[in-house]
């Protein structure tokens, strides 16, 4: 029988305070010192079929031009669920997928992007998200996610098809009633507003009018342009932010998942470039920033837009007037034009990522059937990274000595922080974020546990936390490598806010694993008085320089409670 690595906690540490678990089935431990970089790769053949028996010998590996050495290569087509974890002991945590029941290994999850995505629209995906749930093949693990100005879990991952068709089928209602509008009417509006811009009656009208008169209309027009074009700029900065944003906290609640962690993303996008009063106002770095995020976590993306084939003109956009000729005043932009803007970032995407985007097709599900048929040719394969963790993006290569095989892969990967960073502080909209997200997050992996002090005054817990070192980025600060992270303990009260606790700790990085080391494991231990009313504890680890952080949620009720002898019991 194996241990749990909190049963390996030093007899100083815990003896005092907390009884020494029971044995457990091992978890992985984590290495130090040497970096392990796994990721994903997709075979397919000339006719887009998966390659199932391709050979560790048939690849090659380069990372930024250099070889490397293939430490791993598995098969992941076949690859079926892993058993269920074995529960763990009485106040012991975890966010770790292998001690997570019902997570599996090789998901897809959809995305339903509110946010950027005509109402019509929206409602026409979730019908055909319905259908195409019926056709998914029983025991496929599906999860489907709606970000808005909130992320919302329709569905988090599940085999019961039924249950998640019903629940998409209900959210899709529900979303209906609350904008409380007539869709069709909505829909009719907007193009007949399209069809009648710009007539060539209102130019003649303009062309009459005395010379004086259609000078200060002009002024007037000019005047009330940039006045819009402002605002639509001030929109367009928001919607961009919450868009990034919302796939950044899903590559978050991804990222400790084994395997290929496909997202297809069906959203109208977001645009690379804007127009606001002849300036441009760029979002490509941005953009490229958060590909490069979701690569090093091992997320794949699958855009899709939502709008299909429809030839509905996007959204105005503020075109300059250079570009405009004719009357000075708002005009539409091509349709072509505005929608090769989105489809770039859409590109951006899809290529650092290792995904395939999906655009004029009426199947706007295809993108979750391109996800599924590259899931039965993934491969893992890894290889041990030369140097410190730097922040620089590392380019990625793999090729097949087979002729015919065609490999899909993602073009990166980024660790660490560059060395000049600076420590930042969270701005209070990153720290609600964390606090109220439905989503939890694994890019910092936490075990945890928690129980009452025997002896002291009621209500007193203690916290030991077990944070993954390689989830951290460390420094040398004085000869010893140390990293600074925020850690928080979160009570959520019956109004459904969180009264926080925030501590700023330096961890140092452990001794090697091995016989004459540790066990690799960084440790932080505090006490806290409990408020009798709360439900429910968020606890948040988060790494100063990367601002990659995990979330571990512990139920009151799951927490021990003090016997009568001193000994923790559980309620």
């Amino acid at each position: 029988m194996r241990t749990h690595p909190f049963a390996r906690y030093s007899a100083a540490l815990l003896l005092a305070c907390l009884p020494c678990p029971a044995q457990q089935p091992e978890t992985p431990t984590f290495r130090t010192g040497t970096t392990l970089i796994e990721f994903t790769i997709v075979a397919l053949d000339g006719k887009g079929n998966p390659v199932t028996d391709l050979k560790k010998e048939e690849i090659t590996i380069l990372e930024t031009g250099q070889p490397r050495d293939v430490a791993v290569f598995r098969f992941e087509g076949g690859a079926g669920d892993a058993p269920p974890p074995a529960p763990l002991p009485p106040g012991l945590f975890s966010n770790r997928h292998e001690n997570t029941p019902g997570v599996p290994r090789n998901i897809t999850a959809i995305v339903l992007d509110s946010l950027n995505t005509h109402w019509t629209h929206q409602m026409y995906v979730r019908n055909k998200l319905v259908r195409y749930l019926r056709e998914v093949e029983a025991g496929t693990h599906v999860a489907v996610y709606r970000f808005g100005e909130r992320m919302a879990v329709i569905h988090d991952f599940t085999d019961d098809l039924e249950s998640l068709r019903a629940r998409v089928s209900k959210n899709s209602l529900e979303m209906a009633a609350l904008q409380g509008v007539d869709l069709a009417q909505v829909q009719a509006d907007n193009d007949a507003l399209i069809a009648g811009a710009s007539s060539e009656g209102d130019r003649e009208a303009l062309q009459a009018m005395p010379e004086g008169a259609r000078e200060a209309l002009q002024a007037m027009s000019e005047a009330q342009i940039r006045v819009d074009g402002e605002y639509k700029g001030l929109v367009q900065d928001r919607l961009v932010e919450l868009t990034l944003a919302a796939l950044e906290d899903l590559g978050n609640h991804l990222a400790a998942i084994p395997g290929r962690k496909n997202l297809v993303w069906i959203s109208s996008g977001i645009p690379t470039l804007m127009w606001v009063n002849g300036r441009p106002v760029i979002y490509e770095p941005l953009i490229r920033r958060t590909a490069q995020h979701l690569a090093s976590q091992g997320v794949t993306l699958y855009p899709v837009e939502a709008r299909g084939l429809s030839t509905e003109a996007p959204p105005v956009a503020i075109t300059p007037r250079s570009q405009m000729g004719g009357f000075r005043g708002l005009r539409q932009a091509p349709t072509t034009r505005a929608k090769q803007n989105n489809w770039a970032a859409s590109d951006i995407f899809a290529r650092l990522t290792g995904g395939r985007a999906t655009r004029e097709s009426n199947d706007v599900l295809l993108g979750a059937k391109k996800a599924a048929a590259d899931l039965r040719g993934t491969y893992t394969v890894g290889f041990y990274a030369v140097g410190e963790p730097d922040g620089s993006w590392r380019r990625l290569e793999v090729k097949s000595a087979r002729r015919g095989v065609r490999l899909t892969y993602r073009q990166g990967y980024q660790q660490g922080a560059p060395p000049e960073q600076p420590e930042e502080e969270w701005t209070q909209n990153q720290w609600r974020a964390a606090l109220f997200s439905p989503l939890g997050s694994a890019a910092v992996r936490l075990d945890a546990r928690c129980e009452p002090v025997a002896g002291a005054e009621p209500g007193t817990h203690l916290l030991v936390l077990q944070i993954a070192p390689d989830d951290l980025h460390f420094r040398d600060v004085d000869g010893q490598a140390s990293a600074t992270a925020d850690i928080f303990t979160a009570e959520k009260t019956p109004s459904g806010e969180y009264d926080l606790v925030a501590e700023r700790a330096t961890l140092q990085r452990p001794p090697r694993q091995g016989p004459a080391g540790g066990d690799g494991l960084l440790r932080y231990a505090r006490r806290w008085q409990m408020k009798p009313e709360t439900s429910t504890v968020r606890i948040i680890v988060r790494d100063r320089l990367t601002g990659l952080y995990g979330t571990l949620d512990i139920a009151r009720k799951q927490i021990p409670i003090a016997a009568a002898s001193g000994q923790a019991s559980t309620k």
